[in-house]
């Protein structure tokens, strides 16, 4: 059976990921973090918060952040900013 570990991306992920830039006092610090809030990060948001039922020491190990990110997905419901480059829909 293949696993992702077998895989492994032909890059290293320190070539592209920067160190933080923000002030030490005004970062926020995450176990999980999904970006975006269209259907594929809800779907994420909502399959991570289904595995954190089965694993209460992960869950408290990661504290309240999951259930954050779940929660302002999932009300989600305004209109995204337009795109700079696009006209606006007619």
């Amino acid at each position: 059976m293949t696993k992702p570990a077998d895989l492994p991306p032909p890059f290293r992920a320190a070539d592209y990921v920067a160190a933080p830039s923000d002030p030490a006092d005004e970062r926020i610090e995450v176990g999980v973090l999904i970006v975006g809030a269209g259907p594929a990060g809800l779907a994420c948001a909502i399959r991570l918060g289904q595995l954190l039922e089965d694993a209460p020491k992960i869950r408290e190990r990661l504290g309240e952040v999951p259930v954050a990110v779940l929660a302002a997905l999932a009300h989600h419901d305004e209109a995204p900013p337009p795109h700079p480059h696009r006209a606006p829909p007619r």
